[in-house]
């Protein structure tokens, strides 16, 4: 291609671009014309490659598959012609495109936008390959009687095949169409079917790099002793023995950003090493002093008891108001119940990590995160930089759960910029991350339910969170249909950071509803499955007035709907109901997150003071599942991680400081403890939504609920210890 060769830049659909060049108007299958790139997703080479450039993380969940599948399917790829190229932040995504990865969110966000790019590439390569046959045949070619299908285009009543390698250039310089056409279901080569994972080749053969793997040229190590206490800060340091261990060439300090909690970078002196080995010899060798500030006096204990006076205050500014809660409780019988949620670690496998370098007014950054857009953001705000000049390098997460957000790589950044911008690997212990990790806040509920004659009239719910946020008490929470309801939430200034936990407030607020919910039934001498149904069997009202109401209203519809489909079918496959041995029982749930219903069965057994869980049998509505293969494994995972949370979670602190430090005494749920798990999902021609997240909340208040079946013995909380079940 030559100099005078220009690229005219138009807005695409989904907000990608379309790349069309000024070129002879002969010579179509040329071997100098340009690749294809209708959109900031995809291009296509002169060879039929496509690369397919991926916005969002992938921690093992399968978004570097599942996301491409939609495109490839639309645009009827050849898929094992597809490359995948991680996105460093990029301003043509639109914020649903390359926002957080997290909530569950990643293909609801992207079904449409990936649809469009995928067909709008479809529609200009079979335009392409028409204008091309119209010049060599004779004979009828439009976009009706032409179709893709393994990286060609063919001709339906000639058998005539182009390759898209062959006419990417010509495809190039076409408009876009006006209107574009999607194809049916029943066309579907790739939705739907648990295809070649893209990513594990690369895993498997060290090729797809993780950042505790990440070298570059000339890159020195750090490690940092933190302040142990939240929103501590540095009071003095002798680093004497530490520049004497061989390999350390100096030591810093970093103070403390607080970027609205997210980032909380910790005041930290940090040790310049030429080794990782180094590096932490040097940290052990510090001595440092802290001012611990008001939350060196605060202990699991106190913070506790900071709950519990804040959940004794009445409801006065209720977030949900309906009905008539007042008149609903004169004169009736009251249950009342307290549930509480501890505070949770990640406990991630690979450590937090990331490398920094500045030159000049350019910084590049290698990590793993969760929103390269949140991370560019974060540098530029502590660097004075131009976000136009940062890169972050996205690298594949060895776990993150919602734990790998932007602290890590702005303290790199912070360390680098230290050191006169040297590149800097910045890389964490299994100990640091345990004892600086933003943990899952204290969720503490109190609940309240009016009965007369026989019939659940009044529903109230004081929620406390040691949080910056609330959650769990809003409209959108409730899926049941209650007549007369109050929700309240009040919040504790949290001791610790709080962030980001697998399934976030849902499994907090789902332990507390989905127990009471069975409890109630209990006293009702209901069948707990049938009262769920009950209590769903309602249109779903509009509270309040304008968009957000028909927005809550309509969530709230498909939700309900969802419930009484994943409900029956739980209680079909997981057998409700059937006599089981004595010290044995079964417990229901069901919890909504991000649009997706899960309903959960499970089978337990107590045994002088020893629980054993046999069986999990789950159903989830997600709408249309794109990958059934990592949708099922993303089930699994999240009742291993929810039923782990169960046995041995929890956080536990004194004078400020968080005393578990790593696998030993924040134990996670071993191979030999997994129960039998069956996942059954729910057919549907919905859109898609998340897989991720929404099988944990229900796991535990099904666990504690089958507790009570088969000992009579309620359970309020998590952990469940050994003393709770005797």
């Amino acid at each position: 291609m030559n100099r005078r060769t220009f690229v005219k830049v138009s807005t695409a659909v989904s907000g990608g671009l379309l790349l069309s060049l000024a070129l002879p108007v002969g010579n179509v299958l040329a071997k100098d014309l340009p690749t294809f790139t209708p959109n900031a997703f995809l291009e296509i080479d002169t060879q039929g490659l496509l690369t397919f450039t991926l916005t969002k993380l992938e921690m093992g969940q399968g978004s570097g598959t599942g996301l491409p599948q939609i495109l490839a399917d639309e645009l009827g790829a050849d898929w094992q012609q597809i490359k995948i190229v991680r996105a460093t932040y990029d301003k043509r995504f639109s914020r649903n495109e390359q926002g957080t990865t997290g909530g569950s969110s990643s293909i609801r966000k992207l079904w449409h936008p990936l649809r469009k790019a995928g067909a709008t590439a479809r529609m200009l390569l079979v335009e392409a390959a028409i204008q091309y046959w119209q010049r060599k045949h004779k004979g009828v070619f439009n976009q009706q009687n032409c179709y893709t299908q393994n990286g060609q285009v063919i001709h339906r009543p000639s058998g005539k095949k182009l390759a898209f390698g062959k006419i990417a250039g010509a495809a190039a310089k076409l408009p876009i169409p006006e209107k574009i056409t999607f194809k049916k279901t029943s066309a579907y080569q790739y939705i739907g079917k648990s295809v070649t994972n893209l990513i594990t080749p690369g895993v498997v053969k060290g090729q797809d790099e993780y950042g505790i793997n990440t070298k570059i040229p000339g890159m020195l190590y750090a490690a940092a002793v933190r302040c142990p206490v939240y929103k501590g800060t540095l009071k003095s340091y002798d680093a004497k023995a530490a520049l004497g261990i061989k390999g350390v060439q100096q030591v810093i300090k970093v103070t403390n950003v607080d970027l609205k909690n997210d980032p909380y970078v910790f005041d930290s002196v940090v040790v310049i090493a030429r080794s990782t080995w180094a590096a932490f010899k040097g940290k052990q060798a510090l001595k440092v002093q802290w001012n611990e500030g008001k939350n060196g006096q605060r202990s699991l204990k106190s913070v506790r008891k900071e709950i519990l006076e804040a959940g004794k205050l009445p409801i006065t500014k209720p977030t949900v108001n309906l009905g008539d809660t007042t008149a609903a409780f004169k004169d009736a019988e009251v249950i009342e119940a307290t549930y509480e949620n501890p505070f949770q670690a990640h406990a991630l496998l690979e450590p937090m990590n990331a490398v920094a370098k500045i030159e000049g007014n350019q910084c590049e950054v290698w990590a793993s995160t969760q929103s390269a857009q949140n991370a560019t953001q974060a540098v530029a705000k502590v660097t004075g930089l131009k976000e136009e000049n940062i890169t972050i390098h996205v690298l594949p997460g060895g776990g993150s759960f919602g734990r790998r957000g932007e602290d890590h790589i702005v303290e790199a950044v912070l360390v680098s910029k230290a050191i006169g911008g040297k590149p800097v690997k910045m890389v964490w212990t299994p100990e640091d991350g345990m004892q600086h990790d933003q943990y899952h806040p204290y969720h503490y509920s109190n609940y309240r339910a009016a009965i007369k004659n026989n019939q659940l009239v009044g529903w109230e719910n004081k929620i406390v969170r040691a949080s910056g946020s609330q959650g769990g008490n809003r409209l959108y929470d409730i899926f049941y249909h209650f007549g007369n309801a109050k929700n309240q939430c009040t919040l504790v200034d949290p001791p610790i950071p709080i962030g980001a936990w697998r399934s976030v407030s849902v499994h907090s607020a789902t332990l507390g509803m989905e127990c009471f919910m069975d409890e109630i039934a209990h006293k009702l001498k209901q069948d707990a499955y049938k009262l769920r149904m009950e209590l769903l069997n309602h249109p779903v009202e509009l509270v309040g007035t304008g968009d957000r109401a028909k927005l809550i209203q309509n969530f709230r519809k498909l939700t309900r709907k969802r419930f009484r489909q994943v409900l029956p079918k739980v209680v079909e496959v997981g057998q409700w109901g059937k006599k089981m041995p004595k010290g044995h029982g079964q417990g229901l749930a069901v919890a909504g997150f991000s649009r997706t219903a899960c309903a959960q069965i499970a089978e337990v057994s107590v045994n002088q003071g020893k629980l054993k869980v046999h069986k999990i049998t789950c159903v989830m509505h997600l709408g249309k599942v794109i990958n059934p293969h990592f949708v099922r494994g993303q089930v699994e995972g999240s009742i291993i991680w929810s039923l782990g949370a169960l046995l041995y979670g929890g956080v536990d602190f004194e004078n400020g400081r968080v005393k578990q430090s790593n696998y030993h005494d924040y134990k996670v749920l071993r191979m030999d403890e997994t129960p039998e798990i069956v996942v059954h999902l729910i057919e549907s021609e919905d859109d898609p939504t998340g897989a991720g997240e929404p099988a944990v909340p229900p796991l535990a208040p099904a666990v504690l609920n089958a507790i009570f079946a088969a000992t009579g013995k309620r359970i309020r909380k998590i952990p469940v210890l050994p003393k709770d079940l005797v």
